[in-house]
């Protein structure tokens, strides 16, 4: 029987049914003299197909894009947007970073100087540095997408940029008098506003565009913005910005690496670690390296935030670990290096221990091949060297599995709860059977052994910032397997994760699991999930200044695990309330479970707070109201420390609007 798709492209590993359609891709995608030969008689714009002319040229007023002319090409060496469509572009035509090349329509002209960066955001150049650092300094370590070296104010695309001093601005009011702060918010909100709408415009045009790794990256800082605001008009937007994405990334094939990027033109191809030194020569495969890293690092995050933006609100991931097959991202510190000898020497450094220099342990084991065959191998306990060592070296990577772990567990609890409730066998632990509940934990092992292990854990606060996500989404995961999410199990869904985190806090004054499930009681795993939800008290409460560098999707992470503490604090002193006006003859009673959570907390609360420890003589009835007061206080202060974002605030108004920490009274019927 002949091929389905005879007619392949001799320059990707693309292939086509009809010899028409593979002409259109090597014109669309490859370049050659015809490939811009479609111009817009109103704005000058030029495209390679008549159609994607001629709906430009119905919506353009000719006055769109006044400025926007093509990107003059320069020659010289590249950085991280190289055209991933062929070899034979990145070697004819390269452009430093900020001017990407790409093929088929105009893109906005870039400034060519600092000043007139200064004049397009109307912000002084010292201001506009300022807000970048900021971006950097605090953002960056929480998701690192951007390659730092390569970016720079007076190279950056106008539309990236917009975003990164969006950001920066946010960070930069902490400090700030309250007028200089709302000064700032409004300019970051204008930014966003601005650069969003034309980013959208732009790429509507031809939805290639987010082939290329900074239009991505744009794109996924604008929706993070716009999800994380508290507004209810940019959610909306996020919403809209993340359905045309992920339809986007399908149409594009960007799920797989090997419709993304061609296997032949991998930077780790014919890699060789013992060639001679030769400046040049390292010097371009780093920038290969640059190019593809940024491109994987762009769909991770992606894939990341398919499941972090709107979980929160029990919303469904629209992706599955199936379909996304890339190799795992590389060690952070490749990935911050500021030179290629750097990036080089770390790369031949890696590979001392091994006695060999080839590329091998970069491309051969199969369980780095995707994140579906890292969780498999982890789950089964049966994880390369590899895939532990970049474990342990790439915190971004492991954060990703353990976000697909704890997406596994969701959707497991989901099937569980569509099913009639088995009244003989109501245990809460039981909601994943035994065998699964130890792959589960086998591979939380796994991860938090390695994590233990790595030898950056401590280097820079960098890398603090995505071990501190990747503790709270192990804990997260772990506590999920006996303490489902209540808005999974009652099948809430919010229109925003500050409307999702405002209805788990509302619901934690009730028990709504026990609602679901007959015989089902919170109290039953409550000492399985205590020393789980301690430690989230100490992620949460480190470091006592702030926590600037957490992303607020780790935030209401910790949040909500925070509030299921809340609960089994709640329900131990009521517990411990009965106990000690009842007198009971009988046993004495040597395990006192009600009693070893309170002091429990009430001791963290000593650690992390101000609270004194719980002695045995303690009259129960007259500290109890007193020691929710101070867990209470202790949670407004974990939310004071996060006020960049809206996550800390809108935590704040809800807990003062459900419980009055001065008088102790709930607000709310219980």
């Amino acid at each position: 029987m002949a091929p389905s798709t005879p007619f392949g492209c001799d320059v990707c590993c693309r292939a086509f049914t009809r010899a028409e359609n593979l002409e259109r891709h090597k014109k669309t995608h490859h370049g050659g003299a015809s490939a811009e030969s479609f111009e817009c008689p109103k704005c000058q714009a030029r495209f390679s197909r008549r159609d994607v002319r001629k709906r430009h040229t119905d919506r353009c007023s000719g006055q769109g894009r006044p400025q926007n002319s093509a990107i003059p090409r320069k020659r010289g060496k590249t950085t991280s947007n190289v055209s991933l469509s062929s070899p034979e572009d990145a070697e004819d035509d390269e452009a430093p970073y900020g001017e990407p090349l790409i093929t088929g329509v105009s893109l906005p002209r870039q400034p060519s100087d600092i000043e007139e960066y200064q004049n397009l955001l109307n912000l002084p150049a010292s201001e506009i540095s300022n807000h970048v650092t900021s971006y950097f300094i605090n953002f960056h370590p929480a998701l690192p997408i951007l390659h730092r070296p390569s970016v720079s104010p007076a190279t950056t695309p106008t539309l990236m940029l917009k975003i990164i001093v969006a950001i920066g601005c946010l960070y930069s009011g902490r400090r700030k008098t309250s007028n200089d702060r709302d000064g700032l918010h409004q300019l970051s909100q204008e930014l966003w506003k601005s650069g969003g709408e034309e980013l959208e415009r732009f790429v509507a045009e031809d939805r290639q565009l987010l082939r290329q790794s900074w239009i991505l990256q744009s794109w996924l800082l604008y929706m993070v913005y716009s999800t994380f605001s508290g507004e209810e008009i940019l959610v909306s937007k996020a919403k809209r910005m993340y359905r045309f994405l992920v339809d986007s990334i399908r149409e594009q094939q960007l799920l797989r690496q090997r419709t993304a990027i061609p296997p032949a033109n991998l930077w780790t191809t014919d890699l060789d670690l013992g060639m001679p030194f030769d400046e040049t020569a390292i010097h371009q495969i780093w920038l290969n390296y640059i190019t593809q890293e940024s491109l994987k690092m762009s769909v991770y995050a992606f894939y990341f935030f398919d499941f972090h933006l709107f979980v929160s609100c029990n919303g469904r991931p629209a992706i599955s670990s199936i379909e996304f097959e890339w190799d795992l991202p590389k060690a952070s510190s490749l990935w911050e290096a500021d030179s290629a000898m750097t990036w080089w020497e770390l790369l031949q450094d890696g590979q001392k221990s091994s006695g060999t220099y080839t590329a091998h342990h970069l491309q051969d084991e199969p369980d780095t091949k995707s994140l579906l065959a890292a969780t498999q191998s982890l789950l089964s306990a049966t994880a390369s060297f590899q895939l532990l060592e970049i474990l342990a070296v790439s915190p971004f990577a492991t954060l990703c599995i353990v976000t697909n772990l704890e997406c596994l567990v969701r959707d497991f609890t989901r099937c569980y709860y569509q099913l009639p409730p088995t009244l003989s066998d109501p245990n809460p632990l039981h909601i994943l059977t035994q065998s699964q509940n130890a792959q589960v934990s086998a591979a939380l092992r796994l991860i938090w052994g390695a994590m233990c292990n790595s030898p950056c854990i401590t280097c820079s606060p960098d890398c603090n910032s995505l071990w501190h996500a990747v503790r709270l989404g192990c804990l997260s995961t772990k506590i999920s397997l006996s303490n489902p999410d209540e808005l999974l199990v009652g099948g809430i869904v919010e229109n925003s994760p500050m409307a999702g985190l405002a209805t788990a806090a509302h619901l934690t004054l009730g028990d709504y699991v026990a609602t679901r499930r007959s015989g089902l009681r919170v109290e039953d795993c409550t000492l399985n999930i205590l020393d789980d939800a301690l430690k989230v008290m100490h992620e949460m409460a480190t470091p006592e200044r702030s926590a600037p560098w957490e992303g607020p999707w780790s935030s209401i992470q910790g949040f909500k695990m925070l509030l299921i503490l809340w609960r089994i604090f709640r329900i131990s002193i009521a517990q411990l309330k009965v106990e000690s006006s009842v007198s009971i003859v009988g046993y004495p009673m040597h395990f006192h479970p009600s009693k070893k959570v309170v002091e429990a907390v009430v001791s963290a609360l000593g650690v992390y707070g101000e609270s004194s420890f719980m002695s045995s003589d303690v009259d129960v009835e007259k500290m109890a109201d007193e020691w929710e007061d101070q867990y209470m206080h202790w949670i407004h202060q974990i939310c004071d420390r996060r006020d960049v974002w809206d996550v800390g605030i809108v935590m704040t108004r809800v807990l003062e609007e459900i419980y009055d920490t001065a008088t102790g009274r709930h607000t709310l019927l219980e």
